[in-house]
């Protein structure tokens, strides 16, 4: 999601080359090279670098739907003058190919950098992606008991998988018969982003090191071990995690008062909050605090009940699309001070939510990793929640063992962070205030239909995301779609850019008077071909933004001024999304959110289920032209009427 801004941002970004790329304070532990997880790492091959003519081409393509003639003919103008034989251009291609030569990915050591580490707006909302889990898991939160269950469960599994993940014993992703890259899984747990001035640090810790979690309830927080006492591989068992759940709420009846939930602080703009964390950091009792956090394996929110969502019960079996739009908000950025935005430590990697009233999910800190290997984790701990074994072990409420007793964070809160907290509370209130989040559950049919008609599902929403915003806005747009490219060693992710020429043939001839239905089939399996050709593309590094950014990120780093094809207006349109988009499959019905990357802009994120589209849209109110309500209305009827052209006889 953050290559929307990458290089627009070149010209201001601080040093980051040579020695100082890999801004980290520590690296990942490595999984054994003969383990099962990593067994095939060796054998994939290295990210490529594409033609520099190709890229050109497809460059000339995108802008093709979007600018207007003389914009397009300007920029056309532009990349021939990019490309000619022994210009500028191919000085930068044989610079990054040279690059590329020596290194596993000529991408990975720019990629953390320049596409989260210097970014300095808050993570929450514009950065970290959020889950939310389905209602039928948790209706039986009514009782406490069951609520803390829950807890006690997801916590269990994700200890278990952070062992397999960092011993590597996780099985290997696969794309087909594709092994895939398996390195982000130990990036997962055990590690914390840090704030620092112009351009944060990235913290990882072994499992040996990482010896406890941290759990947030009422914006305080606690310690609890992972192990039994005297041992470093039995990590507790439900039941005695569940008793230190317990402990925990039994003990803690009342919030702190918003000046001391210094988990607020996490919110902040990056540069405010690195100067806070220096002042919060130079008292002893708070960088004993402070370093517990960054050692902990992940942590565990625990939420009061929102009173605008129905209480658990039998009968809760679905969530209200505006329940759901509140619990969005809860995992993307605790819907404000007064509620869990300071039971939060946005920076941690893996946070989950556990809320009383049954709202539950968990939020990724991008930095480290994408979202498929974090969905595998997730779909293993709901897996376990809701098991058998996870549901049946006897609950006792009996003592803590010796040595189990959770510990409370301490803090010694100076009168300027006492202020620098309160700046926080007021600051995240207004971002909160300020997202427009829809979320929707688009049930007329699914995945199922679509395959019917051999179409590909992913194709057949970017289409119909592509009509709404045609509908309301008369015009196609840059549209971002993320792209994994994990078939490739170190790989992350590559821009599907689903606006093409064919989509714009496709979205007027659904309203033109006198397309047939039978035309209309034909534009719509064009685009939806078209799509399916570059998502391939994308996924096999042969996609043009990160070629763009590394052609820009080579210049940059070798002193030379940035081409005029990067600095002409048209580029910096060309990689404004206004529409930035996501599909997260799984298995269950669970809805992934996030902020969108530009002021005017739409973030949408969407689960294709077999009778089902699950979808969350994302705003922003102060732009006066966007509306998630709207959008979600325009998707929901582009997907109606698309279904039509199937249903209704051929004229």
């Amino acid at each position: 999601m953050q290559s929307a801004r990458l290089i627009r941002r070149l010209v201001h970004l601080p040093k980051i080359f040579g020695a100082q790329t890999m801004a980290s304070l520590s690296t990942p532990q490595k999984p054994p090279s003969d383990s099962p997880m990593m067994c095939h790492q060796h054998q994939l091959p290295h990210l490529p670098v594409p033609s520099l003519q190709q890229t050109m081409n497809k460059y000339l393509a995108a802008a093709e739907p979007i600018l207007t003639p003389a914009a397009l003919e300007a920029t056309r103008k532009e990349v021939e003058e990019f490309r000619k034989s022994g210009g500028i251009g191919e000085r930068l291609q044989k610079l990054l190919e040279k690059r590329a030569e020596t290194r596993t990915s000529w991408l990975s050591e720019w990629w953390d950098s320049v596409a989260y580490l210097t970014y300095r707006l808050p993570t929450p909302i514009h950065v970290s992606p959020a889950l939310v889990y389905p209602p039928d898991m948790t209706s039986n939160f009514d009782d406490r008991r069951n609520w803390l269950r829950f807890a006690a469960n997801y916590t269990y599994r994700a200890l278990v998988d952070m062992h397999r993940a960092h011993s590597g014993q996780i099985p290997v992703d696969k794309m087909g018969d594709h092994p895939l890259c398996m390195t982000q899984y130990s990036k997962l747990t055990a590690s914390t982003r840090v704030p620092h001035p112009e351009q944060d640090k990235q913290v990882f810790y072994s499992t040996k090191e990482s010896t406890h979690f941290i759990v947030a309830y009422k914006s305080q927080f606690f310690v609890v071990p992972c192990y039994y006492p005297g041992s470093e591989q039995k990590h507790l068992n439900p039941p005695d995690l569940y008793k230190q759940l317990l402990a925990i709420v039994s003990s803690t009846t009342s919030e702190c008062p918003i000046s001391e939930r210094v988990g607020l602080l996490t919110t902040e703009h990056r540069d405010t909050w690195a100067k806070a964390w220096q002042r919060l950091s130079s008292d002893v009792t708070n960088a004993k605090s402070l370093d517990l956090i960054l050692r902990s394996a992940f942590i565990c929110c625990l939420d009061d009940p929102h009173p605008d969502i129905r209480a658990p019960g039998p009968e809760r079996t679905a969530f209200s699309n505006r329940e759901y739009s509140l619990l969005s908000g809860r995992i993307l950025h605790g819907n404000g001070a007064a509620r869990n935005s300071g039971n939060r430590w946005f920076d941690k990697t893996m946070q989950v939510v556990v809320g009383a009233d049954g709202g539950c999910g968990s939020m990724l800190e991008h930095s480290m990793a994408d979202g498929p290997p974090a969905m595998h984790l997730t779909i293993l701990a709901l897996q376990y929640c809701t098991s058998p074994e996870g549901l049946s072990w006897r609950i006792d409420d009996s003592p803590l063992g010796a040595g189990l007793k959770p510990e409370k964070m301490k803090w010694n809160l100076s009168s300027q962070t006492k202020d620098d907290i309160l700046n926080a509370a007021e600051n995240i209130d207004r971002m909160v205030d300020n997202v427009d989040a829809q979320v929707c559950r688009f049930d007329a049919f699914g995945k199922g239909f679509v395959k019917k008609n051999r179409l590909s599902p992913d194709g057949f929403f970017q289409l119909a995301i592509q009509l709404a915003y045609r509908r309301l806005y008369d015009c196609a747009v840059p549209t971002y779609e993320s792209a994994s490219t994990r078939m490739y060693q170190l790989g992350r992710t590559d821009t599907i850019r689903s606006a093409t020429s064919q989509s714009v043939a496709f979205t007027k001839g659904m309203d033109a008077p006198g397309v047939t239905v039978d035309q209309k089939r034909e534009l719509l399996r064009g685009a939806i071909d078209a799509h399916k050709r570059y998502s391939k593309e994308a996924t096999m590094g042969q996609a043009i933004d990160r070629h763009l950014l590394g052609l820009a990120l080579i210049a940059k780093e070798n002193n030379i001024p940035l081409p005029g094809l990067f600095t002409d207006p048209s580029h910096g349109k060309l990689f404004h999304w206004k529409l930035s988009t996501s599909q997260v499959p799984c298995p269950f019905n669970v809805i992934l959110s996030f902020g969108p990357v530009v002021p005017d802009g739409y973030g949408i994120a969407y689960n294709p289920r077999q009778d089902a589209f699950l979808f969350a849209i994302t705003s922003f109110r102060s732009c006066g032209t966007t509306e998630s309500g709207r959008m979600a209305g325009a998707i929901e009827r582009a997907l109606l009427d698309m279904q039509q052209i199937f249903v209704k006889p051929s004229l």
